[in-house]
Formats: C-alpha cells, sequence, structure tokens
C-alpha cells in the first residue's frame, strides 16, 4: 500500500513527465499519412488515403481508428497528436511509477531516465504509433509478470493484447510472440483446448482487422510494407543500414543503449526463468530492427525495448517477477539501493548527454545532407522540422492555430500553389518525382479533390509492387521507383493510360480493386487472384521489358549522361556538342533526335547565351508528339516565352506539359507563376477600363 507521502511524490513525478511530453509535442511529415486517412474517416470518405480510391497508407490502423475519433471533434492535427501522445504516454508511465516502482526514489529515477532519454521523449507524441505501443506493453508485462500462475482471464488479457499490438504495429509483437508462448504452455492450468478457445478469441479483432483490409483494400498488408519493404534490394544493403541504425541512434541518445544492458545484467543476476522470454523477444526484435535496415527516424524503432526495459528493472526492484520466492528483506533494500544509485547516475549521464554532446552528434553526424549522399540515412527528425519551421511544435503550433495563423504554412509555400495550379488545368491527381510530396502538403491538399502519390510509392499499390531504381539514392523508408510511361497521365487524367500492355493489365486489375463494387464477385475473385501471384506474371514481363530496352538504349543514353556531365559540371560547350554529334549517329531514332535537340538547347541557352537558337532547338524537339521525357524541354520554351511576358503563349505550353507529366513540382510552380501574373494582368487591365 502507497502511503500519502509516496503517492503524493509519484504524482509530481507523473506531472513533471506529462509537462515534459508537451514541452517536446510535436508532429513527424510522416503522422499526416495517418491523419489524412482518418480525416477522411472522419468526414464520412472512407477509410482511405485518395477519396474515391480504397487504398491505405497507414502502417498503425488502430492509431488512425483512434484518430478519426479525436476528428469527430476537432480538426486540428496538433491537438489530436498531442492529445493521444499524452494519454497513452500518461498512462503508460502511470502504470510504470504508481503499479511497479517499490519506492517514490525508484520513480524519480525512472522519471530521470525517461526524460534524460531525447528519443523516447520525442516519440511520446510524434503522431506516430509509439506511445500506444508503451502502454500496450507495459500493460502486458503487468498481466504476465505480476501473476506466476495465470488464469483464465489473463490468458484472454494476453490474447487481446497481441491483437492490440498488431493492430498498432504488427512487427511489434515479435517482442511479445516469446512471453505469449510461454504464457499459455507453462505457465497456466487450463486444459489445452480451452486454452486454444481463449487465444482464438483473444486474437480476433486482429482476424477481423486483417479480413476487412483484404476485402477492402484488396491485401493483407498495408501498402507501405510492399513499398518500403518489397523493393528488390539486396538484404546485405539493408542490414547495413540496420547496423548504422543502431550506432547512430545510440549516439544521439546512449540510454537506449545503457538502460537494456542493465535490465539485461539484472535480469540474468536474478536467474529467473520468468525473464527469459522477455530477453528472446527483446533480442528477436533487435536482429529484425538491424534486417529490415532500421528507420529514417533514428531511435524510433529503439524506444520501445527502452520502455520495457524501464518496465523491467523496475519489477525486479520490486521483487515481484517471481511472487512465490521468497527474498530476503535487508538483502533486497540492499540491492534497491545500489540499484537506485546506478539509475540516478545513469540519468544524470544521459541529461548531460542530451545537453552538451547530442547537439554535436545531430550537427555533424545525423544530419539529412550525410542521410541523402551516405549510407547513414537516419537523422534526427524531430530536429530536423523544428529548425526549418519552430512551430512545428505541438503547443507551438495550437497557439498559432488559435490566433489564425498557419503554424506550417513556410513548409509548403512553393508546393500548395503548384498544386493549385495543376487543379486548375483540370487535372484529377499528381504523381510527384522530385521529393516534395510532403504528409504536411497532403493535409493541406485535403480539401482539393485531388489524387495525390509520389515515387516512393507509400499510397501507391501499383509503385509499391514495382522493383526500386537502385541507380538512384535511397534512404530505408524512401525508395524510388521508375515512374512507367503514361502513369502521370493515368493519374491526371483517371483513366489507365499506361504504355506498357502487361503493366496496363495489371493496373486494371487494380482499379478493379479499388474503385469497384467491394462485394461484386469479379473484384472479390480479383483480390484473390492478386494475393495468389496468379498476376505476378504481368510485372515480371513489364521489368523484363524495362531492362531490355536499358540495355538497346545503353550506349546512347551513355552519351547523353556524359553531355549532362559536361554540361553541368564542365561547362564546356564544345565539347558538349561534339559528344551529342556523336550521340546522335549511334542512334538515329526520331525519340532520340528530340532528347538531341532539347540538350542541344540547353547548351546553346545555358552556356552561349543564345536564347533564341535555343527556342529553335526547343521548337524543334517538341515537333512532334510530346513524350514525357521533354516535358523539361517544354518547361525551358513556356520559360523564355514567359521571360519577354508572352504569357498567352507560354501558359498552354504549361498546361500540355503538366497532363503529360505533372510530376515536377519546379514546372507546376512555374504554371502558378505564370497564372499569377496573367491574372494580375487582367485585373489591371480591368481596373483601367472601369476607370475612375
Amino acid at each position: 500500500m502507497i502511503n500519502r507521502l509516496d503517492f503524493r511524490l509519484r504524482v509530481v513525478a507523473l506531472l513533471l513527465f506529462l509537462v515534459a511530453v508537451i514541452l517536446y509535442g510535436w508532429n513527424s511529415d510522416d503522422a499526416y499519412h495517418g491523419y489524412i486517412m482518418a480525416k477522411h474517416l472522419a468526414e464520412g470518405n472512407g477509410f482511405v488515403y485518395n477519396v474515391g480510391y480504397r487504398t491505405t497508407a497507414t502502417t498503425c490502423p488502430l492509431l488512425t481508428l483512434l484518430q478519426a475519433f479525436v476528428f469527430l471533434f476537432t480538426d486540428n492535427p496538433d491537438v489530436c497528436g498531442l492529445l493521444l501522445g499524452l494519454l497513452f504516454s500518461g498512462l503508460a508511465a502511470w502504470l510504470l511509477l504508481f503499479r511497479v516502482c517499490p519506492s517514490p526514489a525508484t520513480a524519480w529515477c525512472l522519471l530521470g531516465l525517461m526524460v534524460s532519454s531525447h528519443s523516447f521523449m520525442s516519440f511520446t507524441t510524434a503522431g506516430l504509433e509509439n506511445s500506444i505501443l508503451f502502454f500496450l506493453g507495459a500493460v502486458f508485462l503487468q498481466v504476465y509478470l505480476r501473476h506466476p500462475l495465470l488464469s483464465k482471464r489473463h490468458l484472454l488479457a494476453i490474447a487481446l493484447l497481441m491483437a492490440f499490438l498488431a493492430m498498432t504495429r504488427s512487427d511489434s509483437v515479435l517482442i511479445f510472440i516469446p512471453m505469449a508462448v510461454w504464457a499459455y504452455l507453462a505457465r497456466t492450468k487450463t486444459r489445452f483446448s480451452v486454452r486454444v478457445a481463449i487465444g482464438m478469441a483473444g486474437l480476433l479483432p486482429f482476424v477481423l482487422w486483417t479480413g476487412f483490409s483484404v476485402l477492402y483494400y484488396g491485401f493483407p498488408f498495408p501498402n507501405t510494407y510492399y513499398a518500403k519493404l518489397h523493393t528488390g534490394i539486396p538484404p546485405s544493403e539493408y542490414i547495413i543500414h540496420g547496423l548504422w541504425y543502431y550506432v547512430s541512434s545510440w549516439a544521439l541518445d546512449p540510454m537506449l543503449l545503457l538502460v537494456p544492458v542493465l535490465f539485461v545484467v539484472l535480469a540474468v543476476r536474478a536467474r529467473n526463468r520468468t525473464l527469459v522470454p522477455l530477453l528472446l523477444g527483446l533480442s528477436i526484435y533487435c536482429l529484425y530492427v538491424v534486417s529490415i535496415g532500421g528507420d529514417f527516424m533514428a531511435g524510433r524503432h529503439l524506444t520501445q525495448q527502452f520502455f520495457l526495459s524501464l518496465c523491467g528493472i523496475a519489477f525486479l526492484l520490486e521483487n515481484r517477477t517471481d511472487p512465490v520466492r521468497e527474498t530476503n528483506s535487508s538483502k533486497g533494500k540492499a540491492v534497491e539501493t545500489r540499484s537506485i544509485v546506478i539509475l540516478a547516475v545513469l540519468a544524470g549521464i544521459g541529461l548531460a548527454w542530451s545537453c552538451f554532446i547530442a547537439p554535436t552528434v545531430r550537427k555533424q553526424f545525423l544530419n539529412l545532407d550525410i542521410a541523402y549522399s551516405t549510407r547513414r540515412s537516419a537523422v534526427d527528425e524531430r530536429a530536423y522540422y523544428l529548425m526549418w519551421e519552430p512551430r512545428s511544435a505541438s503547443w507551438r503550433a495550437i497557439l498559432a492555430a488559435l490566433r489564425g495563423e498557419d503554424p506550417r504554412a513556410r513548409l509548403y509555400q512553393f508546393t500548395y500553389p503548384a498544386i493549385c495550379a495543376a487543379q486548375r488545368t483540370g487535372l484529377k491527381g499528381v504523381c510527384f518525382t522530385d521529393r516534395v510530396m510532403k504528409g504536411t502538403l497532403v493535409w493541406k491538399c485535403a480539401d482539393l479533390d485531388l489524387f495525390l502519390t509520389d515515387n516512393y510509392a507509400l499510397p501507391d499499390p501499383l509503385l509499391s509492387h514495382l522493383e526500386v531504381d537502385t541507380s538512384r539514392h535511397w534512404r530505408i523508408g524512401h525508395a524510388e521507383r521508375n515512374i512507367p510511361k503514361g502513369y502521370h497521365q493515368t493519374v491526371g487524367s483517371g483513366s489507365n493510360c499506361i504504355e506498357d500492355p502487361a503493366l496496363h493489365e495489371f493496373y486494371d486489375k487494380l482499379l478493379l480493386v479499388m474503385t469497384g463494387r467491394i462485394f461484386s464477385r469479379e473484384r472479390l475473385k480479383t483480390i484473390l487472384d492478386l494475393n495468389r501471384g496468379r498476376y505476378d506474371h504481368l510485372l515480371a514481363e513489364y521489368e523484363s521489358r524495362q531492362d531490355a530496352a536499358k540495355e538497346k538504349s545503353g550506349r546512347s543514353l551513355d552519351l547523353l549522361d556524359e553531355v549532362w556531365t559536361v554540361f553541368h559540371s564542365e561547362q564546356n560547350a564544345e565539347k558538349a556538342l561534339d559528344l551529342l554529334t556523336r550521340a546522335d549517329a549511334i542512334d538515329e531514332s526520331p525519340e532520340f533526335k528530340h532528347l538531341s535537340h532539347y540538350y542541344r538547347g540547353c547548351i546553346l541557352e545555358d552556356l552561349q547565351g543564345d536564347d533564341a537558337a535555343a527556342e529553335a532547338e526547343y521548337k524543334q524537339a517538341l515537333a512532334g508528339d510530346w513524350t514525357e521525357e521533354l516535358i523539361p524541354c517544354a518547361d525551358r520554351l513556356a520559360r523564355l516565352k514567359a521571360v519577354r511576358g508572352e504569357f498567352d503563349s507560354a501558359i498552354p505550353i504549361w498546361e500540355k506539359a503538366v497532363r503529360i507529366d505533372a510530376g515536377s513540382s519546379a514546372i507546376l510552380w512555374n504554371l502558378a507563376v505564370a497564372y499569377r501574373t496573367a491574372d494580375a494582368a487582367v485585373a489591371k487591365r480591368k481596373t483601367q477600363d472601369d476607370g475612375p
């Protein structure tokens, strides 16, 4: 029983923790991919990413459903993220500080460890699933560790928790599977048939969700699973990224290493069989994180291990990991005193590291420039967003919203007008190819009724099933696909314009699944065939044709790449033109001739300053049917006209270009500026005509 003084000390500790959560509160960009689905669901538009298309971009459906409930009362994502983070992180901390810690001293030491961990505090909110995992993990350990003999009620609770963990983030169950198996096999006297029935009943929520996912989306796993892990990238590459992920996360936040190590040491010394499955689960999860390459957010996947280790340490100090075993009271107090000293020292180290060393590590090793130029893909995502827009902190964003300001306007000040320009041209959707489709941008465009996707393929079931272009630099969770010819027009028009016949047929099947009547016999049969791999040969045919096309035009394209290198790096016009002449002799196809005119025009414009000759080359390049490769050429031609003030002729060129390929936000931005300038000129003439 906790006396009044102990209770008050724990309450103060919990309140300080909640204050820290508020101060650390923020929304990661990935969170908005879930927010947009929650918003659509709350508004009655379906549990979808793009309205009218049954696709998903959330890895944590339980969290997204809770967000949808919050959006019934508020449409502010900062309020939603901070509220859910406070709720579940607070409940997890309450279980740790009140239900487990044997003394206020232990509670305060564990509070110090939590607050000293920059990564843990960063992901108590962030709009991600971590806070729910903390809470569910703490409840699981309460059930598993506090009862030597598990009753039917306890077995049902374990099964339900496994289901909710899988619905929060399916790979998180790897930590808990060994404990669940041990609980069902060795920690109960219930008849085996009853155990099986209880387990099946407890897992029913996850089974029902999986069935709904197959019926509604067409696949048992979220689209992010296919986009991030079905890439064709060698496993060795993922392992390299995974190992660096651990190194970079520990360098930013050593508590993620020191606390689990301390728990392992204490658990081994306790010689308690009950803890073996927990240690096994933590080890399996560590290996799993390495195998998937970690994450691009430093520390994100290690926070759950950190918090479960804190819970394990508290349970060991409480002497309740094995209630049947009798312990010597004085010896237990001595162990607790030594442990408290160790915990206090660790907390001090963590706080000092966060204040004095972590900023240097973040600046020198974990910045986005290094992430895009090396294998070191993990960054301190929270610090990055707060650097670009300090009002990204939840409490600041909420205050800004109360003042009627947009706290993230700076993050999409160029891209949002570009998307509005796309809508003005009559496009039904945009597939970006230049890394601009941030989650915040999708949220901003929620009311524009546009299909939005990009070549990272998170919400796109077609691109997520294609192999990654490994010639480009890739980050974990950010693997770019080559856009199939005709797909930009497909997204923009809403009808299947894909040129490759095999991929065209495959997309027809996906369209039926995404937009067809849910219970139609043809759709249900297509879903079954998709998951059985009956259409995989279509993807294989497409990939093989792509490889053959690359080999066929390899030499001439290599020369064009060399031209581009000379053009940009050496700024040598004569050498670049000579290389172009050689390439013309190798490849005499009309398609290549058009590209050659475009490259020649770039050289004349940028290196020789001959705009008239460059314009003539651009016109020759665009003399035939426009292809996606020539859209930059159309952009240059339109810009030359716009510079001369010829917006009436420049705007139609840009409009035609974006209807073929709207993937470049820069071209859309040029069109937006042209629209704004032309509109201003019209308004000025109207004012002059009206007179005073």
